[in-house]
């Protein structure tokens, strides 16, 4: 999914005019949210996804060795659904246009990325990840 999003998003960057705004169901600016996408925010976009595809390649070697002790395997497929929602977070971090929509979308990427976080061969990262969030509040 990650190369295909990439190879996209790479296709967009070379074939699209720039810019153009997509406000989410059909409410204009203020009410509404705008994504802009201009020339910065394709190549960040792409640059993103490039970095994800990598990352997941690595991730993919790690989580087989480690699912198969920690995780049931009915339920093997959710880190990878977590790492996506990590994407889309930052995703709406590059192409969001206004500070609401930004926080919002911090918001998404780091509370996908917690769970990430916890996945680990020993016990040590859980209580890392636990004591982390209490203390950022």
């Amino acid at each position: 999914v990650n190369i295909a999003l990439f190879i996209i998003s790479f296709l967009g960057l070379i074939f699209s005019k720039f810019p153009k705004s997509y406000y989410f169901g059909g409410w204009e600016k203020p009410a509404g949210i705008e994504f802009k996408y201009d020339e910065l925010s394709a190549f960040g976009v792409c640059l993103l996804y490039f970095i994800s595809s990598l990352f997941a390649v690595f991730y993919g070697k790690f989580l087989s060795d480690t699912l198969e002790k920690r995780v049931i395997y009915q339920r093997r497929h959710i880190p990878y659904a977590l790492l996506l929602l990590v994407e889309v977070g930052y995703s709406g971090l590059i192409l969001t246009n206004d500070i609401f929509n930004l926080f919002v979308c911090l918001e998404i990427a780091s509370l996908s990325t917690y769970p990430l976080l916890a996945i680990g061969k020993k016990r040590a990262p859980v209580n890392w990840n636990v004591k982390y969030r209490l203390y950022k509040g």
